[in-house]
């Protein structure tokens, strides 16, 4: 999915949600939501790689877009499987899957769900 979807220059971007626990980090807290952009300018796309960690509960990303114009419409790349620990195999090789959806109503200042457990790359014009 990155491969595809991103662009070649990597941008800087700010991410903030509520944390979690982990042993591994020994108490320290880890967001909910990681993200990172990048954009490719010859085609006019910006590209948001975002994943939701929380097991249960959605996540609404607030989407601010600084020098730059948003088309209204746009695309999101899910990676969908029918549970937290499903994977392909040689037997099952359709169990996780690269799902598209169209976006609409997107601009400079925009909310996108993101549903629980989930990893996502948007693709937005830019005009």
């Amino acid at each position: 999915m990155q491969r595809e979807h991103s662009g070649s220059e990597a941008l800087d971007i700010w991410a903030e949600s509520d944390t979690f626990k982990t042993a591994v980090l020994e108490g320290e807290g880890v967001g909910y939501l990681d993200a990172s952009a990048s954009i490719d300018e010859a085609a006019g796309r910006l590209y948001v790689s975002c994943v939701n960690f929380h097991r249960e509960e959605g996540l609404r990303l607030a989407l601010h877009v600084a020098e730059a114009r948003v088309a209204a419409e746009g695309s999101r790349y899910s990676v969908d499987g029918p549970e937290v620990g499903a994977t392909n195999t040689f037997e099952k090789p359709d169990t996780v899957t690269l799902t598209e959806q169209p976006l609409s109503g997107l601009s400079g200042r925009c909310t996108v769900e993101l549903p629980p457990h989930s990893a996502h790359v948007l693709e937005l014009s830019l005009g």
